[in-house]
Protein backbone atom coordinates (compact mmCIF):
# COMPACT_ATOMS: atom_id res chain seq x y z
CA UNK A 1 0.00 0.00 0.00
CA UNK A 2 1.19 3.55 -0.77
CA UNK A 3 2.07 6.10 1.92
CA UNK A 4 -1.15 7.90 1.05
CA UNK A 5 -3.05 4.63 1.46
CA UNK A 6 -1.46 4.12 4.89
CA UNK A 7 -2.55 7.61 5.88
CA UNK A 8 -6.12 6.82 4.80
CA UNK A 9 -6.06 3.62 6.83
CA UNK A 10 -4.85 5.41 9.97
CA UNK A 11 -7.41 8.20 9.52
CA UNK A 12 -10.21 5.66 9.16
CA UNK A 13 -9.13 3.95 12.38
CA UNK A 14 -8.95 7.22 14.35
CA UNK A 15 -12.36 8.71 13.54
CA UNK A 16 -15.37 7.86 15.68
CA UNK A 17 -18.94 8.11 14.34
CA UNK A 18 -22.05 9.08 16.27
CA UNK A 19 -24.21 6.23 17.64
CA UNK A 20 -26.98 6.83 15.10
CA UNK A 21 -24.74 5.92 12.16
CA UNK A 22 -22.12 3.82 13.95
CA UNK A 23 -23.42 0.52 12.61
CA UNK A 24 -22.70 1.07 8.92
CA UNK A 25 -19.84 3.55 9.14
CA UNK A 26 -17.66 2.14 11.87
CA UNK A 27 -18.14 -1.39 10.59
CA UNK A 28 -18.05 -0.88 6.83
CA UNK A 29 -15.72 2.12 6.71
CA UNK A 30 -13.66 1.54 9.83
CA UNK A 31 -11.09 -0.47 7.88
CA UNK A 32 -9.89 0.07 4.32
CA UNK A 33 -10.10 -3.66 3.51
CA UNK A 34 -13.78 -3.79 4.47
CA UNK A 35 -14.42 -0.95 2.04
CA UNK A 36 -12.81 -3.03 -0.72
CA UNK A 37 -14.88 -6.08 0.23
CA UNK A 38 -18.09 -4.08 0.29
CA UNK A 39 -17.13 -2.52 -3.04
CA UNK A 40 -16.76 -5.92 -4.69
CA UNK A 41 -19.92 -7.33 -3.10
CA UNK A 42 -21.89 -4.36 -4.43
CA UNK A 43 -20.83 -5.51 -7.89
CA UNK A 44 -21.31 -9.24 -7.58
CA UNK A 45 -21.81 -12.22 -5.30
CA UNK A 46 -18.51 -13.66 -4.09
CA UNK A 47 -17.11 -16.14 -1.58
CA UNK A 48 -14.37 -15.35 0.98
CA UNK A 49 -11.87 -17.37 -1.03
CA UNK A 50 -12.72 -15.40 -4.20
CA UNK A 51 -12.35 -12.15 -2.27
CA UNK A 52 -9.00 -13.29 -0.87
CA UNK A 53 -7.71 -13.92 -4.40
CA UNK A 54 -9.12 -10.63 -5.76
CA UNK A 55 -7.62 -8.57 -2.92
CA UNK A 56 -4.43 -10.62 -2.55
CA UNK A 57 -5.07 -11.11 1.17
CA UNK A 58 -4.96 -14.20 3.44
CA UNK A 59 -8.26 -16.08 3.62
CA UNK A 60 -8.43 -15.94 7.43
CA UNK A 61 -8.11 -12.16 7.34
CA UNK A 62 -10.87 -11.84 4.73
CA UNK A 63 -13.09 -14.19 6.74
CA UNK A 64 -12.69 -11.98 9.81
CA UNK A 65 -13.80 -8.88 7.93
CA UNK A 66 -16.68 -10.81 6.36
CA UNK A 67 -17.88 -11.73 9.83
CA UNK A 68 -17.77 -8.09 10.96
CA UNK A 69 -19.68 -6.90 7.90
CA UNK A 70 -22.29 -9.62 8.27
CA UNK A 71 -22.86 -8.86 11.95
CA UNK A 72 -23.31 -5.19 11.04
CA UNK A 73 -25.93 -6.09 8.44
CA UNK A 74 -23.81 -4.71 5.57
CA UNK A 75 -23.74 -8.05 3.72
CA UNK A 76 -25.90 -11.17 3.66
CA UNK A 77 -25.57 -14.81 2.68
CA UNK A 78 -26.62 -15.21 -0.94
CA UNK A 79 -25.84 -18.87 -1.59
CA UNK A 80 -24.14 -21.99 -0.25
CA UNK A 81 -22.27 -24.55 -2.31
CA UNK A 82 -21.33 -27.91 -0.80
CA UNK A 83 -18.26 -29.57 -2.25
CA UNK A 84 -17.59 -32.82 -0.44
CA UNK A 85 -17.23 -31.97 3.23
CA UNK A 86 -16.65 -28.26 2.55
CA UNK A 87 -19.45 -25.67 2.62
CA UNK A 88 -18.62 -22.54 0.62
CA UNK A 89 -20.62 -19.41 1.42
CA UNK A 90 -21.29 -16.67 -1.10
CA UNK A 91 -22.22 -13.15 -0.01
CA UNK A 92 -23.73 -10.01 -1.48
CA UNK A 93 -23.87 -6.44 -0.17
CA UNK A 94 -26.94 -4.98 1.50
CA UNK A 95 -25.31 -1.57 2.16
CA UNK A 96 -23.90 0.68 -0.51
CA UNK A 97 -20.90 2.99 -0.39
CA UNK A 98 -22.90 6.21 -0.37
CA UNK A 99 -25.10 8.25 1.98
CA UNK A 100 -28.28 10.17 1.34
CA UNK A 101 -28.56 13.85 2.36
CA UNK A 102 -30.03 13.09 5.78
CA UNK A 103 -27.33 10.55 6.65
CA UNK A 104 -24.54 12.80 5.36
CA UNK A 105 -25.69 15.76 7.50
CA UNK A 106 -25.61 13.50 10.57
CA UNK A 107 -21.96 12.56 10.06
CA UNK A 108 -19.43 14.55 12.17
CA UNK A 109 -17.16 16.86 10.10
CA UNK A 110 -14.01 14.98 11.14
CA UNK A 111 -15.48 11.71 9.90
CA UNK A 112 -16.68 13.30 6.65
CA UNK A 113 -13.11 14.29 5.86
CA UNK A 114 -11.86 10.74 6.24
CA UNK A 115 -14.75 9.33 4.20
CA UNK A 116 -14.17 11.79 1.36
CA UNK A 117 -10.47 10.98 1.17
CA UNK A 118 -11.11 7.23 1.34
CA UNK A 119 -13.79 7.31 -1.35
CA UNK A 120 -11.76 9.59 -3.62
CA UNK A 121 -8.69 7.36 -3.27
CA UNK A 122 -10.75 4.29 -4.17
CA UNK A 123 -12.23 6.15 -7.13
CA UNK A 124 -8.79 7.15 -8.43
CA UNK A 125 -7.29 3.70 -7.85
CA UNK A 126 -10.19 2.03 -9.65
CA UNK A 127 -9.94 4.32 -12.68
CA UNK A 128 -6.14 3.99 -12.92
CA UNK A 129 -6.39 0.19 -12.65
CA UNK A 130 -8.91 0.15 -15.51
CA UNK A 131 -6.57 2.25 -17.65
CA UNK A 132 -3.53 0.12 -16.82
CA UNK A 133 -5.41 -3.12 -17.51
CA UNK A 134 -6.83 -1.59 -20.72
CA UNK A 135 -10.41 -2.31 -19.73
CA UNK A 136 -11.44 1.37 -19.65
CA UNK A 137 -12.00 1.55 -23.41
CA UNK A 138 -12.57 -2.15 -24.00
CA UNK A 139 -16.26 -1.47 -24.68
CA UNK A 140 -17.84 1.34 -26.68
CA UNK A 141 -19.37 4.19 -24.73
CA UNK A 142 -16.87 4.72 -21.90
CA UNK A 143 -17.11 8.29 -20.67
CA UNK A 144 -14.67 10.75 -19.14
CA UNK A 145 -15.34 14.45 -18.65
CA UNK A 146 -14.39 17.37 -16.43
CA UNK A 147 -16.58 20.45 -16.59
CA UNK A 148 -15.47 23.42 -14.46
CA UNK A 149 -18.16 26.11 -14.55
CA UNK A 150 -19.32 29.35 -12.96
CA UNK A 151 -22.89 29.16 -11.60
CA UNK A 152 -25.25 30.90 -9.18
CA UNK A 153 -26.96 29.40 -6.11
CA UNK A 154 -30.10 28.49 -8.05
CA UNK A 155 -28.04 26.49 -10.56
CA UNK A 156 -26.05 24.81 -7.78
CA UNK A 157 -29.23 23.51 -6.13
CA UNK A 158 -30.59 22.40 -9.50
CA UNK A 159 -27.36 20.52 -10.28
CA UNK A 160 -27.41 18.84 -6.85
CA UNK A 161 -30.95 17.60 -7.46
CA UNK A 162 -30.00 16.32 -10.90
CA UNK A 163 -26.98 14.40 -9.55
CA UNK A 164 -29.11 12.87 -6.80
CA UNK A 165 -31.79 11.82 -9.30
CA UNK A 166 -29.13 10.42 -11.62
CA UNK A 167 -27.63 8.29 -8.86
CA UNK A 168 -31.02 6.88 -7.88
CA UNK A 169 -31.78 6.11 -11.53
CA UNK A 170 -28.41 4.36 -11.95
CA UNK A 171 -29.07 2.15 -8.93
CA UNK A 172 -32.51 1.27 -10.28
CA UNK A 173 -30.93 0.31 -13.63
CA UNK A 174 -28.38 -1.90 -11.84
CA UNK A 175 -31.14 -3.58 -9.83
CA UNK A 176 -32.99 -4.53 -13.00
CA UNK A 177 -29.73 -5.75 -14.59
CA UNK A 178 -29.08 -8.07 -11.63
CA UNK A 179 -32.55 -9.58 -12.06
CA UNK A 180 -31.93 -10.20 -15.75
CA UNK A 181 -28.53 -11.74 -15.07
CA UNK A 182 -30.00 -14.03 -12.41
CA UNK A 183 -32.73 -15.14 -14.80
CA UNK A 184 -30.43 -15.70 -17.78
CA UNK A 185 -27.38 -17.06 -15.98
CA UNK A 186 -25.13 -14.83 -18.04
CA UNK A 187 -21.97 -13.18 -16.71
CA UNK A 188 -22.23 -9.48 -15.90
CA UNK A 189 -19.94 -6.59 -16.84
CA UNK A 190 -17.94 -5.02 -14.02
CA UNK A 191 -18.67 -1.31 -14.46
CA UNK A 192 -17.79 1.79 -12.41
CA UNK A 193 -19.60 5.13 -12.38
CA UNK A 194 -18.20 8.09 -10.46
CA UNK A 195 -20.16 11.29 -9.75
CA UNK A 196 -18.51 14.39 -8.30
CA UNK A 197 -19.97 17.84 -7.82
CA UNK A 198 -18.35 20.37 -5.49
CA UNK A 199 -17.26 24.03 -5.08
CA UNK A 200 -13.81 24.24 -6.67
CA UNK A 201 -10.78 26.21 -5.52
CA UNK A 202 -11.73 29.06 -7.88
CA UNK A 203 -13.99 30.40 -5.14
CA UNK A 204 -16.86 32.81 -5.65
CA UNK A 205 -16.45 35.13 -8.62
CA UNK A 206 -18.57 38.00 -9.86
CA UNK A 207 -19.90 37.70 -13.39
CA UNK A 208 -19.83 41.10 -15.11
CA UNK A 209 -21.91 41.88 -18.19
CA UNK A 210 -20.15 41.48 -21.52
CA UNK A 211 -18.29 44.61 -22.58
CA UNK A 212 -18.82 46.23 -25.98
CA UNK A 213 -16.81 48.88 -27.82
CA UNK A 214 -20.02 50.76 -28.55
CA UNK A 215 -21.51 52.69 -25.65
CA UNK A 216 -25.18 52.06 -25.11
CA UNK A 217 -27.10 55.38 -25.25
CA UNK A 218 -29.07 56.47 -22.23
CA UNK A 219 -32.86 56.24 -22.27
CA UNK A 220 -33.15 60.03 -22.57
CA UNK A 221 -30.79 60.21 -25.56
CA UNK A 222 -32.48 57.24 -27.21
CA UNK A 223 -35.89 58.96 -26.88
CA UNK A 224 -34.54 62.20 -28.34
CA UNK A 225 -32.95 60.34 -31.25
CA UNK A 226 -36.22 58.56 -31.95
CA UNK A 227 -38.15 61.87 -31.98
CA UNK A 228 -35.61 63.45 -34.31
CA UNK A 229 -35.90 60.46 -36.67
CA UNK A 230 -39.70 60.87 -36.78
CA UNK A 231 -39.37 64.61 -37.52
CA UNK A 232 -36.94 63.94 -40.36
CA UNK A 233 -39.30 61.33 -41.77
CA UNK A 234 -42.19 63.82 -41.65
CA UNK A 235 -40.18 66.55 -43.43
CA UNK A 236 -39.10 64.13 -46.16
CA UNK A 237 -42.73 63.09 -46.69
CA UNK A 238 -43.85 66.76 -47.07
CA UNK A 239 -41.03 67.46 -49.52
CA UNK A 240 -42.13 64.51 -51.64
CA UNK A 241 -45.71 65.79 -51.66
CA UNK A 242 -44.58 69.27 -52.79
CA UNK A 243 -42.44 67.79 -55.54
CA UNK A 244 -45.34 65.69 -56.77
CA UNK A 245 -47.70 68.76 -56.94
CA UNK A 246 -45.05 70.85 -58.78
CA UNK A 247 -44.62 68.19 -61.45
CA UNK A 248 -48.40 68.01 -61.93
CA UNK A 249 -48.74 71.76 -62.41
Amino acid sequence: MSAFGDAIKQRALRVRPTPAIEKHISKAFGHYLRIQILWILNERVASPSELAIALNEPLNRISGHIRVLREAGCIELADQVIRGHVVQNFYRATARIFFDDTEWRAIPPTLKEGLRITLLQNLIDDAIAALEDETYDSLDGSHMSWSPMLIDEHARLEINRLLDQTLKRLLAIQKQAVKRLDASGQEGISYSISILGYPSIGGIKKVNPAKSNKKKPSAKKAKAASSEKRRKGSRQSKDRDKGARGAKD
